[in-house]
C-alpha cells in the first residue's frame, strides 16, 4: 500500500471509529431517555429498529396525534400515537392506537403509565440500544472498534519496521 493510501486509510478509519464511539456514547448517555422500535406497529412513521429519543412529559400537556411510550399492565414500553384525551375525577386517560393496527389499544392508558413523548427517531439505531442491553450485545459493539484499533497498530508497526529497516542500510 502506498503511504498516501495508508494515511487516507488511517484518517477514513478513524474518522468511522470516532462516529461509531460518538453513537455509542450518545446511546449510553441517552439509555434512559431512549427506546428501540421493536415492532412494526406504528409504521410508516417509526420503522422497526428504530432508536426513539423520549422526552418526559407532563400528561396534561398530551395532545391527540402525538407520540407516546408507557408501560402497560404486564410492563412491557409500548409505543402508540394518541387519538383521545379523556379527563376522569382529575385524572387523565389516553386512547391511543399503533399506526399500522386496523384497531384501538386494547386499554386506555393511565397517565401514570406514560414515559413520555417521542421526540425525534434515528432509523436502523434502535438495533444498537438492545445490543448494548447485554454482556454479549456489549462485546458485539466493542469488537469493531478493537478491529480497528488493531489494524491501525498493525499499519504502524509496518512503517516503523520500514524505517528502521531503511535506516539500517
Amino acid at each position: 500500500m502506498k503511504p498516501l493510501a495508508r494515511t487516507s486509510a488511517s484518517v477514513v478509519l478513524i474518522s468511522l471509529l470516532l462516529i461509531y464511539l460518538a453513537i455509542l456514547i450518545a446511546l449510553l448517555v441517552l439509555h434512559g431517555n431512549a427506546v428501540s422500535m421493536t415492532s412494526g406497529s406504528m409504521e410508516p412513521a417509526l420503522a422497526r429498529g428504530s432508536l426513539l429519543l423520549v422526552t418526559k412529559t407532563e400528561p396534561g400537556r398530551l395532545q391527540v396525534g402525538d407520540i407516546i411510550t408507557f408501560k402497560s399492565q404486564d410492563d412491557s414500553t409500548n409505543v402508540s400515537r394518541v387519538i383521545g384525551v379523556i379527563a376522569s375525577d382529575s385524572q387523565l386517560f389516553f386512547r391511543t392506537k399503533a399506526d399500522a393496527n386496523e384497531s384501538l389499544d386494547l386499554e386506555f392508558v393511565d397517565e401514570a403509565a406514560v414515559q413520555g413523548i417521542v421526540d425525534f427517531h434515528i432509523p436502523y439505531l434502535g438495533v444498537l440500544l438492545d445490543c448494548s442491553a447485554s454482556l454479549a450485545g456489549k462485546f458485539v459493539l466493542l469488537a469493531p472498534i478493537l478491529g480497528v484499533l488493531a489494524f491501525l497498530l498493525m499499519l504502524n508497526r509496518r512503517k516503523i519496521a520500514r524505517a528502521s529497516s531503511s535506516n539500517n542500510q
